[in-house]
This record gives C-alpha cells, sequence and structure tokens, in this order.
C-alpha cells in the first residue's frame, strides 16, 4: 500500500514539474509579445512625417526589408488588376518615395517580373516586383 500511494505522489510531482517546465517558458514569451508588437501612435506618426528622406538616410538592405513589409501590408487581391507602376506607387510611402514628386517608369516587365525605376531627389532606383500566385504583383527588393 505505501508503495503504490508513494509511486501515485511521485508521479503527480513529476507530471506536474514537467508541466511547469512546458507551460513557464510560453507564458513568458506570450506577455513579452504583445508590447513588441503594438508600435504606439507617437512612433507611427514620426515614421510617416519622414517617409520622404528615408531612403537618404538608410542602406539599401533597410530599403529591401522595407519593400518586404510593404507587401505584408498590402493585401494581394489589392494588387491584381494593377500594373507595376501602379503597385509601387501605392507602397512610395513606405519605400521613402513621394508620388507627386517623383517620377515613376516601367523599365521592363515580363510574365512574372517588372522592374520599375523611380527618379527621387536626381537618384535612380530600381524596384523589382513579382507576380504573386494569385496574379497580383508584389515588390521584391529596391535596389
Amino acid at each position: 500500500m505505501k508503495q503504490s500511494i508513494r509511486k501515485a505522489i511521485l508521479t503527480l510531482v513529476g507530471t506536474s514539474l514537467g508541466v511547469y517546465m512546458m507551460v513557464a517558458p510560453l507564458a513568458v514569451n506570450a506577455s513579452a509579445n504583445p508590447t513588441v508588437n503594438q508600435p504606439n501612435q507617437t512612433q507611427a506618426v514620426d515614421q510617416k512625417q519622414q517617409s520622404a528622406s528615408k531612403h537618404d538616410k538608410i542602406g539599401q538592405d533597410q530599403l529591401t526589408k522595407r519593400a518586404k513589409a510593404s507587401h505584408d501590408r498590402h493585401k494581394n487581391d489589392k494588387n491584381s488588376q494593377k500594373s507595376p507602376v501602379e503597385v509601387v506607387k501605392s507602397c512610395a510611402s513606405e519605400l521613402g518615395f513621394t508620388v507627386r514628386n517623383d517620377t515613376f517608369t516601367l523599365v521592363s516587365q515580363n510574365q512574372n517580373t517588372a522592374v520599375v525605376q523611380v527618379l527621387h531627389d536626381g537618384n535612380s532606383y530600381d524596384v523589382t516586383l513579382t507576380k504573386s500566385n494569385n496574379g497580383a504583383w508584389v515588390v521584391l527588393s529596391v535596389e
């Protein structure tokens, strides 16, 4: 009888510790993520005010990251009926360009890829787009 009670208690304690070891890291991550993923409104306003000169202050790698982030924010179905130039113009502020001041020109286009050249403040930038599975143009990179 003592053996079975001892065995039951050890099993219960072992299981409790095992569950605690698995759940504790999840609880820490779950409580930390919401603050990281929710930018405050002041940061969003500051980013919009500085969008005209973003690419002058950051490197090419940052521009490529912004292009990919831009794709994530724009739904593919919105871009399915747009030309590559229209897609780049719709993402212009996020890429650091200004629609009314910059020149957007289609350089090349085939079935799956397109290149749009953007002239901004005397500098030329090539925006590469690719077609997604549903036929929408997606910004791939800015060089």
